[in-house]
């Protein structure tokens, strides 16, 4: 199991809070999943306002027991979205947003900025590709431990 997770969002404008808590409730009872695991939430920047996500973002984090530092809130241009391979692309949201996938290519990529230091690329993977309920999609990108003799990736020190 990855120790960490993203949860990729998508919804339509107006997207109620309920539903979108119906599928983040749905984390760890269907797909048994430790939600002190999360570490972020994605979606695409044309969402980075939209009150229906950003008010069940905020009532998970708080049902979940997440303290002083709750999972931050991520947000990609289309244009970088529209650039990660993801296995359940979308004409419907690509007509609507300019990318073929918003939850899946979010939290892909999102992992991968997270796990940078740590991991390849390669190694982020979803764990709960897209789901869709009404109007909210959701995908989990998990990114593996690191390996044990794999040394992060450090900036070089500047000597003057």
């Amino acid at each position: 199991m990855p120790d960490l997770l993203v949860v990729g969002l998508g919804a339509s404008r107006g997207v109620a809070a309920d539903q979108v808590m119906a599928l983040l409730s749905g984390l760890d009872r269907e797909h048994g999943l430790d939600p002190r695991a999360v570490r972020a939430f994605a979606t695409i920047d044309l969402k980075a306002n939209e009150a229906g996500i950003l008010d069940a973002i905020d009532t998970w984090c708080r049902r979940t027991g997440f303290g002083e530092a709750p999972p931050v809130l991520l947000t990609y241009p289309a244009s970088v979205l529209a650039a990660v391979a993801v296995p359940n692309p979308s004409t419907a949201v690509l007509r609507a947003t300019g990318t073929p996938s918003v939850a899946e290519a979010a939290a892909l990529h999102a992992a991968g900025v997270l796990a940078a230091d740590t991991v390849t690329e390669g190694d982020v993977e979803l764990v709960v590709p897209k789901i869709k309920s009404g109007t909210v999609t959701l995908a989990v990108a998990g990114i593996p431990p690191a390996p044990r003799n794999r040394v992060p990736r450090r900036r070089p020190t500047v000597r003057s």
